[in-house]
């Protein structure tokens, strides 16, 4: 290996380094459109083929969603430049009191943190109580 080649080499690894760590810095992201309903079923239906919800509850901010369907419940929200699922029982789901910031849904995975669920202030929790219908 020649001098001219580790030179250019290294010049490079760092040219690389620097825009990843701007990037980061930044926090660049692809934007992503709203969810809505239909969006929403569309990408249950390419992370869970033949999983149809009987219901679909949109968080106020329109960034995370729960499809519920009898006692499962899939919760959609957005992370990185996506959006992935996760399970939980309904139980659970209809068992948490919302804050401030609305529900905080801990899904126990590694990363350790929780997804936000805007619901609307004074509103019946879980959806369907109070007599509102599912």
């Amino acid at each position: 290996m020649s001098l001219a080649f580790l030179i250019t080499f290294a010049a490079s690894a760092v040219a690389i380094l620097a825009l990843a760590g701007l990037a980061a810095w930044a926090r660049i992201e692809r934007p992503t459109r709203d969810l809505n309903e239909a969006e929403v079923l569309r990408l249950l239906s390419e992370e869970h083929p033949g999983w149809t919800p009987e219901r679909v509850i949109l968080s106020l901010d329109r960034k995370t969603a729960i499809a519920r369907r009898g006692d499962a419940a899939l919760i959609l929200f957005r992370m990185g430049d996506g959006h992935v699922t996760r399970t939980a029982s309904w139980d659970e789901i209809a068992a948490l009191k919302p804050g401030a910031a609305g529900l905080a849904l801990r899904l126990g995975d590694p990363w350790g943190g929780a997804v936000r669920f805007r619901v609307p202030d004074n509103a019946p929790w879980p959806p369907g109580a109070n007599g509102a219908a599912l």
